[in-house]
């Protein structure tokens, strides 16, 4: 028993003294590890700062190896991109020369058919106009041509007085010739070259009809001549009074209708000016008379 009771009392011992060192144990400060830890983060993020200072050195002074990739990039697009705008500049310079050729050929051709015409219509007109010249040349050449017989004046012989001494030589009298009579004409000139003309036109259009071309129609009838007068500067025709400014149509047998205005009324005669090109035009009284040309009012 008693060792039994020693044995607790030993054991208690322990215990409590095992209680006090913890005891101790808990009341004693925690000192904190070394950080070791602390040190190798401290020298990482220096050798980082480290790092990107070295690396912006390099970028100012142009020495980055990402820089200077990029930068050689750009100069590869750069050297990309003038290579496609040469082979398009090219490309457009080349459509542009074929345009032009093209452009050019055909305005030649248009130039060339234009030229041919107009040589064409001027060839034509001025045949034609050659053969109404040598129509009318020839009408006036047939009726001014003619024989004119020279008259011969009589010679009278007189007698010889008987205390008139004989001449020693007595000169023959030469034939008298006489100059041809000049026909005094009532008319004027232009008129009479119209007539001419007409008188021309007529016989021509009257073979055309014989030869199986149609004919003109009949020509209108001519107006009494009384009807037709010119007074305080007006002209009265077919009942009508016509002063100077009137716009007024022209037609003749020999010329289309034409509009004009009366730009002076003389006595025997009036003018009229064509409205297209200003050409001024005369119409006699005669001409009126006869019908060979017609005037007539025009609306303003």
């Amino acid at each position: 028993m008693r060792r039994k009771s020693q044995d607790n009392m030993d054991y208690d011992i322990d215990s409590s003294e095992d209680t006090q060192e913890a005891s101790e144990v808990e009341q004693r400060p925690i000192s904190p590890p070394p950080r070791k830890e602390n040190k190798h983060h401290r020298s990482s993020r220096d050798l980082k700062m480290d790092e990107l200072r070295q690396e912006l050195q390099d970028l100012m002074s142009g020495r980055h190896p990402e820089y200077l990739r990029r930068c050689h990039q750009l100069e590869l697009d750069l050297e990309r991109r003038h290579q496609l705008n040469s082979l398009y500049r090219d490309h457009a310079i080349e459509l542009a020369e074929k345009e032009y050729v093209e452009e050019k050929k055909a305005a030649q051709v248009d130039f060339d058919d234009k030229s041919d015409l107009l040589k064409t219509n001027l060839i034509q007109f001025l045949e034609d106009k050659r053969r109404i010249i040598e129509s009318d040349y020839q009408t006036t050449m047939e009726l001014n041509v003619g024989d004119i017989s020279e008259t011969k004046l009589p010679t009278r012989n007189l007698r010889r007085r008987a205390l008139d001494s004989t001449p020693a030589q007595e000169k023959r009298r030469g034939k008298i010739s006489t100059a041809p009579c000049q026909i005094q004409h009532q008319l004027d000139e232009k008129d009479i070259d119209d007539d001419l003309r007409a008188i021309a036109r007529a016989r021509r259009t009257a073979s055309l009809g014989v030869n199986g071309i149609q004919t003109l129609g009949p020509f209108p009838p001519s107006v009494n001549p009384s009807d037709i007068k010119i007074e305080d500067g007006k002209l009265l025709y077919e009942k009508k009074w016509f002063h100077r400014g009137q716009t007024v149509f022209v037609e003749g047998r020999h010329m289309a209708k034409f509009p004009a205005v009366i730009c002076n009324v003389g006595t025997e005669s009036i003018h009229v000016k064509r409205a297209a090109d200003s050409t001024k035009v005369r119409v006699s009284l005669n001409n009126l008379s006869k019908g060979s040309v017609t005037i007539k009012r025009r609306a303003s």
